[in-house]
């Protein structure tokens, strides 16, 4: 996904051209799609936090009791 919203950055000055947008119109369109980029790092990020907090794989199942 991350690619995807590169690949469209990569040509945002066509876009916003194309759409006749300039001045403060292309600083909102970039303010507003530039945390786009950001989705794929920080869902692994995030991904990489759970499994490390959860536990993953069997050796890890029965290795923690519940805290609750």
């Amino acid at each position: 996904m991350s690619l995807l919203w590169a690949g469209a950055f990569a040509n945002v000055g066509a876009i916003a051209t194309y759409y006749g947008l300039d001045g403060a119109d292309r600083v909102l369109m970039m303010a507003c799609y530039l945390p786009l980029l950001l989705w794929g790092p920080l869902l692994g990020a995030v991904t990489v936090s759970y499994a490390r907090r959860h536990g993953t794989g069997a050796a890890a199942s029965g290795a923690r009791s519940p805290s609750t």
